[in-house]
């Protein structure tokens, strides 16, 4: 006995299901393809949003904020790095919010504390937004102990503060973990010039020099050389730099720093002249060959170089109120040198011009 289907498909129905199962199967093929091509688009927008150049950093960012897919820590990552995009464009706004988002999805993001502190650090001198640059650097060194790049920056932000102690431990610190690294030892060698301590500035000089080829190297050791009294060096290191860039003003005034701290006005007084010459529009050069006329007994002209730096706005030099004080002083015009070396202590001049002015102070009784 045989048995029969209730049901035998006729041959259309068959065909039927065999262009049902085609499209099925096309389907499935289309959604993995968009699927892989998705996934491929977020991978490359990845890499984008990580390295790329900012603008389209930006852009690949945003694809994936907007995306959806990233939640949590990964979303905090994508905020941060485009926040980070939009303050290298000095776009503050944006990428403050960005980053505040970032460390609210990443808590444990010392990067993004310290992209904060950066931006605000230096925007304004409300005292509470101050308290709040330090905590994020604190807090960035809390969370990565190791990262030299915060005690570098809270080591920039404490020496802006004048709080020179803080500043050189930071440095000091940033060094410990990266030795020889060569922002860190130009800030430092900055700050022991500015507080007076002229031999281990000039160690981080010599550093300095025979870790990095640039030739303005030189120039800084040239005038640590200088703070020390080792003057034939200085000018040998400003001959150094003459040879690998000559014709620029910073080889006469270098050595006119060197001719003038050894008691060689004349000389001071001729380089200085050669660097004007060359670069008429640095007022800074006035102001140091005020300086020159001032031992050289010439008043009259070294006062109208100060008035020249003065008119063109730089006001907020101390060596130019320590200047004009001293000519003023030296024309017997008490009241007003008061005022101006005042004004210059205030303004926090390094040692050797603070002692000086110090020392003016008293003799006026002021």
């Amino acid at each position: 006995m045989s048995f029969a289907y209730p049901y035998q498909p006729t041959a259309v129905v068959r065909a039927r299901c065999r262009g049902l199962r085609f499209v099925l199967a096309s389907l499935v093929v289309a959604a993995v393809s968009s699927s892989t091509e998705a996934a491929l688009a977020a991978s490359g927008d990845r890499e984008i949003c990580e390295s790329a150049r900012v603008d389209d950093a930006i852009a690949a960012c945003t694809r994936l904020i907007d995306d959806g897919r990233a939640q949590g820590t990964a979303l905090g990552q994508l905020y941060y790095k485009r926040g980070a995009a939009y303050l290298a464009k000095y776009q503050r706004v944006p990428g403050l919010a960005d980053i505040d988002r970032a460390i609210e999805l990443k808590p444990d993001l010392a990067e993004a504390y310290i992209a904060r502190a950066r931006a605000n650090g230096f925007n304004n001198h409300d005292k509470e937004r101050l308290k709040r640059v330090l905590a994020d650097y604190t807090k960035a060194i809390d969370l990565k102990p190791d990262n030299y790049e915060a005690f570098y920056y809270r080591g920039t932000f404490n020496d802006w503060q004048k709080s020179y102690d803080a500043a050189l431990a930071d440095y000091n610190r940033a060094l410990e973990i990266k030795p020889d690294d060569i922002k860190t030892l130009h800030m430092r060698s900055r700050l022991y010039q500015h507080i007076g301590e002229y031999e281990r500035a000039l160690a981080d000089c010599e550093a300095l020099v025979r870790l990095d080829p640039w030739e303005d190297r030189l120039l800084h050791r040239g005038a640590a050389y200088v703070a020390v009294g080792d003057y034939a060096r200085a000018l040998a290191d400003y001959d150094a730099y003459e040879r690998r860039k000559p014709g620029g003003p910073s080889i006469h005034s270098g050595r006119a720093a060197a001719f003038d701290a050894k008691g060689d006005y004349e000389r001071a007084l001729s380089e200085y002249n050669e660097a004007i010459r060359i670069a008429p529009n640095v007022v800074g050069l006035y102001s140091a060959r005020a300086w020159t006329y001032y031992k050289l007994g010439r008043f009259a002209e070294g006062l109208a170089d100060v008035d020249q730096v003065l008119a063109a706005g730089w006001k907020s030099s101390a060596h130019t109120y320590s200047v004009r004080g001293h000519i003023l002083e030296a024309m017997g015009r008490k009241a007003v040198a008061i005022t101006d070396l005042a004004t210059a202590l205030w303004l926090d001049p390094g040692k050797r011009t603070r002692d000086r002015i110090v020392v003016a102070l008293e003799r006026l009784g002021g």
